[in-house]
Formats: C-alpha cells, structure tokens, sequence
C-alpha cells in the first residue's frame, strides 16, 4: 500500500482509516487522536494553508485534509509524487529556491512531528530549518503571522 500512500486513491483510502478510527500512521491511534486535538483547539484547519516538514507516511495531511485543510505543502528530502489537488511536496531545496525568489506560497500554519530530532542537533533538518529562518527573516514582509507552536515528540 505504500506505494499508494501519496495517490489520491490512497488519501482518500486513509482518510476513510481515519473515520474509521483504523489510520495508524508512523504512531498509532493515541498520537493520532493527539495530533488531531491540538489542531482543533491550536490551529483549526479548516480553509487554511499548512507546511507540514517531514513526511514518509502522509498520516499528517490525512489529518488536515479531514479538517478541512485548503492546501498543505510537504516539505521532504525525498518529496513523494502526489497527485492530489490540495498537497504539494517539495525538497528544502526547491522551497529556499522559491523563498528567496520570493515566490513561496504562505502559510497560516506548520506541523512536524517526529521528523526534525532524527538527525540530532546539528544535523539535516535543523540545518534545514536554520535555512528556511534565515531566508524568511531575509523577506520584506513576514510570512508566518501570530506564530504558536507545540513540540511533541512519539514518546
């Protein structure tokens, strides 16, 4: 099923796993019904723009999707083909490119969960997030309003 996980067949099979209480992610059910919480009550989805950083299993924008999600932009090393009208993903590289040609999408808000430790400090995604705040710090106009954020991690 793997293969399908980023297809709209398969989004849509894992949204109806959602419904179901049956998505289990990278997590399982209890980080799930976690993640879903604090959107609601933090960041309510619905018609909003999201980053989401680290992504193999799209249990994520499943999730936002489910909420109503108007556009979700997968920030990954190895960006996943998807043919979903409402999620794009992207490689850190290809995003600096459009950030500094000041052409990247906004967004209202980003989700990461379990990605950005893996390399440890020091390593790829911290460089990566280093890269993404130097170049939005770089713009006229700032890209993330009222910023609020919640660190979780799956222990």
């Amino acid at each position: 099923f793997f293969d399908l996980a980023w297809t709209t067949e398969g989004l849509d099979v894992q949204r109806q796993w959602l419904d179901e209480n049956r998505l289990h992610g990278s997590y399982g059910n209890d980080v799930i019904a976690r993640i879903q919480n604090l959107i609601r009550k933090y960041i309510p989805a619905k018609d909003k723009s999201f980053l989401v950083i680290g992504s193999t299993r799209p249990w994520i924008e499943v999730i936002l999707l489910a909420e109503g999600a108007k556009h979700i932009t997968t920030l990954e090393y190895n960006p996943y083909p998807c043919d979903h009208p409402n999620i794009t993903s992207i490689s850190p590289t290809d995003f600096s490119d459009l950030v500094r040609s000041k052409v990247a999408p906004q967004f209202d808000a980003m989700v990461s969960f379990s990605s950005l430790e893996h390399s440890g400090l020091g390593g790829k995604y911290v460089f990566m997030l280093e890269r993404i705040e130097s170049l939005l710090k770089s713009l006229d106009e700032p890209t993330f309003e009222n910023i609020r954020y919640e660190i979780s991690s799956p222990s």
